[in-house]
């Protein structure tokens, strides 16, 4: 983390987009720093991007910001990211859990080995993401397009995927234990390894799936 940039964020929205638009060349190391809880709306965190792996910004308000971001690892539990822009973000292993996620695109942020137990993504557009052992547990996923996504080893125990459209998804090795899959689509998707234990499957559809090494 650089000091100097952490002093001029803590000046304010203000001084900090002055400072970014005077020094565009120059990637902001703001990793591992505490921003718990700070107010960061309107604030530039795009440009060349700004690394905050390890950052602490549980709770902050980060509304309808504009990020191009290395969060890896963030702590954004319960942070506002409403009609924030994620477009190139990097929330790889990123705590997510409680955060506010209204009119947020997620498609183009990376989201592998994310937490993002318990959260509402209901109806979302989450085809062909890299959501590879992202933790959803308890998520509510129904009606969800994840079609072709990349799940493999991702943890949905309890998750609700009622009519969610998983065809030709790769779960190989994820936990779908206690889940309501219910009316949704599976055809042609890889459930190899993948646990099943307890699930409501009904009316689900398995057209074209080899449930030989499923646990069920």
């Amino acid at each position: 983390m650089d000091q100097t940039h952490l002093a001029i964020l803590k000046q304010g929205t203000f001084f900090w987009n002055t400072w970014r638009r005077e020094h565009l060349h120059i990637q902001p190391d703001l990793s591992g720093a505490d921003l718990s809880g700070a107010d960061l709306s309107g604030t530039d965190l795009e440009g060349v991007g700004v690394d905050l792996r390890d950052a602490d910004l549980q709770g902050a308000n980060l509304s309808k910001i504009r990020l191009r971001a290395v969060l890896v690892r963030a702590n954004l539990r319960g942070a506002n990211l409403s009609g924030a822009l994620l477009d190139g973000v990097d929330l790889r292993g990123a705590d997510l859990r409680e955060a506010l996620l209204d009119e947020v695109d997620l498609k183009g942020a990376s989201l592998g080995g994310a937490n993002l137990s318990e959260l509402d993504l209901r109806g979302r557009d989450l085809s062909g993401m890299d959501l590879n052992t992202v933790r959803l547990s308890g998520a509510d996923l129904s009606g969800t397009n994840l079609k072709g996504a990349y799940l493999l080893r991702a943890d949905l125990t309890s998750a609700r995927l009622n009519k969610a459209n998983l065809s030709e998804a790769d779960l190989s090795g994820a936990d779908l234990s206690g889940a309501d899959l219910s009316e949704a689509d599976f055809s042609r998707a890889s459930l190899r390894r993948a646990v099943l234990t307890g699930a409501n499957l009904r009316e689900t559809n398995f057209t074209g799936v080899d449930l030989t090494n499923t646990t069920i």
